[in-house]
């Protein structure tokens, strides 16, 4: 009788640890989903958002949109203490500039990039909290504020740009380029 209890202890503690291992996998794959969806819900209501700007305002209203809209939309989709933000090495507005975690993360996804490799979302844990990145590709729809003159960049366009970030880093992007980060912070202990 005492023999198949410590087999049924053994089997049990067994069980126990690999559940503990395979936690952490199963814990990241969650943040990755999760993360996932928030970006792409959160760049639908963007896209859907600055398109309506542009048939109602044209190119040049929707860069006065963007700039009074963009992150209060992106903020209002985050819940449950859940930060959501686009980051860039050559950012347009200074509240999008990479922290040093971000340059970090930055700096692999380049490096991916110009070998060839594919980009795929990661996620990093903190002490306090996980936080998901997603490279955000450049597209021609960005090229209309984001490309050059050289890519068709109407001049109106760019006025409004110099006139409302006369620090803008955000031009000459072509299509594929990495043109920013989606970051999406969940505090711990999160549960979904």
């Amino acid at each position: 009788m005492k023999k198949w209890a410590i087999i049924a202890f053994l089997v049990a503690a067994i069980g126990y640890q690999s559940c503990i291992e395979e936690s952490p996998i199963a814990e990241q794959q969650l943040y990755l989903q999760r993360g996932d969806s928030i970006a792409t819900a959160t760049f639908d209501t963007l896209r859907k958002s600055l398109l309506q700007a542009m048939e109602t305002k044209g190119m040049a209203g929707a860069v006065r949109f963007c700039n009074v809209q963009a992150l209060p939309i992106t903020s209002s989709l985050a819940e449950d203490g859940i930060t959501i933000q686009r980051v860039a090495e050559r950012f347009r507005n200074p509240a999008n500039a990479l922290d040093s975690r971000d340059s970090k993360q930055w700096q692999i996804f380049a490096q991916l990039k110009a070998r060839g490799d594919s980009l795929s979302s990661v996620v990093q844990e903190t002490e306090t909290s996980f936080v998901f990145y997603k490279p955000i590709i450049m597209n021609p729809l960005c090229g209309n504020c984001h490309g050059n003159k050289a890519m068709g960049m109407q001049p109106e366009v760019l006025a409004v740009i110099d006139s409302l970030y006369p620090k803008d880093k955000a031009l000459g992007f072509v299509k594929g380029d990495i043109r920013g980060l989606w970051k999406i912070t969940f505090p711990k202990p999160f549960v979904d």
